[in-house]
Parts: C-alpha cells; sequence; structure tokens
C-alpha cells in the first residue's frame, strides 16, 4: 500500500512548499530518493517513477515547487534561482537535520535537475550527502546552438513577455502556468549561452567541483527544450569521469523517439530506462 505524505516547509524567503514523502509501510526500505519536478509541472509527473522506487526498495520524497500543485499559493516573483536555493535548499536541509538521513539518491526531471545543481554549487556543505543522481532532459545554456533554435527561443521570449505568462496547458507542455519572470532566466541563459546568477555567479564553474556521479538521459526528440548535445554538456561542466550520458532513440534501438516529458514518464520509460536508473543508483550504494 503506497502512502502520500505531504509537509508543508517554510523557506528562508518566507515562501512555503510542498514535499511529499511516498513510501510502502509495509516494506523495509533505506534508501531515500529526492525527485524534482521541473517547470510546468507538479508531483505528479514523479508519481509513477517513485512508485516503481518504492517496489526496489526506496523511500521517494517529491519537491513541489512554490505555487506548484499542491504547494500554497504564492504571488510574489521567483525564478530557477529562488527555487533552488530557497526550495530545494530547505528540502535537503529537512531531511538531513530532521529525517538524519545521511545518504540520498536524486532522480530529477529537466528543470529539477538544473536546480539541484545550482543549489549543490552554492551549498558545498550538502554535496557529501549526495550519493549518485539522474538527470532526465536536463540542460541551462546551450538550447540555442543554432540560427532556427535561436529564433525560436527569442520569440517564446517576446511572447512570455508580452503575456506575462507562458500557460503550460494552452500550449500542452503541462498542467501549470510558468511566469515570464520565472522562464525569462531561462531564455537568457539558452541565448547568451551563459549559465549565470543573478549575482553573476558562474554555475558552470561551481559545478567542476561537485563529485556526484550523474545518469544523464536524453532523446534525440528532444529538440527544443533539452536537445541531446545540451544535455552533454551541461553534464560535462561536471567533469566527473563516473557520469554517464545516454541518448535513446529509434535508431539507437531503443522503443521509441522520447518526448521531453515521455522520457520520464510513459509505459516505455518503465520498460526500459527505469531499471538502468535504479542500476545505475545501486552501483554507489
Amino acid at each position: 500500500m503506497i502512502r502520500q505524505e505531504k509537509i508543508i516547509l517554510d523557506t528562508e524567503d518566507h515562501a512555503q512548499f510542498a514535499l511529499w514523502k511516498i513510501s510502502d509501510p509495509e516494506r523495509s526500505a533505506e534508501r531515500h530518493v529526492l525527485m524534482i519536478h521541473g517547470t510546468f509541472s507538479d508531483k505528479r509527473i514523479c508519481l509513477k517513477f517513485a512508485e516503481y522506487l518504492i517496489e526496489h526498495g526506496y523511500i521517494c520524497w517529491i519537491l513541489e515547487w512554490r505555487g506548484h500543485g499542491s504547494s500554497p499559493q504564492y504571488h510574489g516573483n521567483y525564478n530557477f534561482e529562488t527555487v533552488a536555493l530557497y526550495e530545494i535548499k530547505s528540502a535537503v536541509k529537512y531531511l538531513i537535520d530532521h529525517e538524519n538521513i545521511q545518504a540520498l539518491y536524486s532522480v530529477n526531471h529537466s528543470g529539477g535537475g538544473v536546480g539541484l545543481s545550482m543549489m549543490l554549487a552554492r551549498n558545498p556543505q550538502y554535496r557529501p550527502y549526495f550519493k549518485a543522481a539522474s538527470f532526465f532532459a536536463c540542460q541551462s545554456f546551450s538550447a540555442a546552438n543554432t540560427r532556427k533554435r535561436k529564433a525560436k527561443l527569442i520569440a517564446l521570449k517576446l511572447l512570455s513577455k508580452s503575456l506575462g505568462v507562458l500557460p503550460g496547458k494552452q500550449l500542452g507542455i503541462g498542467p501549470q502556468n510558468e511566469s515570464y519572470y520565472m522562464m525569462n532566466q531561462w531564455f537568457n541563459w539558452n541565448i547568451q549561452q551563459r549559465f549565470i546568477g543573478d549575482d553573476q555567479f558562474d554555475y558552470c564553474y561551481a559545478m567542476k567541483s561537485i563529485r556526484m556521479p550523474i545518469y544523464s538521459i536524453a532523446s534525440i526528440a528532444d529538440d527544443f527544450i533539452a536537445p541531446p548535445e545540451s544535455c552533454q554538456m551541461f553534464l560535462d561542466q561536471f567533469e566527473n569521469s563516473l557520469s554517464k550520458f545516454e541518448c535513446y532513440s529509434l535508431a539507437n534501438g531503443n522503443l521509441e523517439d522520447y518526448s521531453h516529458s515521455r522520457i520520464f514518464q510513459s509505459q516505455n520509460a518503465k520498460k526500459e530506462i527505469w531499471p538502468k536508473v535504479i542500476a545505475w543508483l545501486e552501483k554507489f550504494d
């Protein structure tokens, strides 16, 4: 019997967010996985994968960004850096200090992996607690690596600015809307091809000191948000010889050319990708 327990946590900037403990009380489990969704999303994209992990001996903790899913409404401006330096930091601190978890794994989709990377880049005290991670369709600074892609990003940035928001449901990219303030940071990183903070903090430089082994997963069909070569470039910033990159495609003998969301959440992903993720995490027990 899968149990879902919602915990509301406070951040240092006086916001609140939901951290979900997903577990099976009838199973003995000692491995803990922090799962973080990306933009336009919430905990629902993580749930099926979490249940699969629980069947294989894990307890999962799903972080929902402020204003997303079941987290309390938030009416101020926030961006990727806000989520990374407040929500993700608060969640990790809670797991270590209140749940007494001394070893964490992490499985993240898209902006979730970006956020975790940013938090660890700024907070080296938490790096030793992470044993291994998997990033799905995760990149932050090189999606505008062709003229066509750059033009699309600029057009979407202008649309977002004119509307003040990108409507996830109407665009068919997820159940949540994202503000121009949130997305503008990601647009600028990719258009300028510089992964820097609002205070000019150089994330790529700091990521070189993060020694967490990462299994980075991309799809050949994810041609705009997280192109495979961009995911590879993001992973390369860690300079970790233990990390692994894999691009899934029909041409490589996989079950499909996955979309940005299906690479993380689909029946085919469950068949051929999720088992590889578990095997990867268990290499670092």
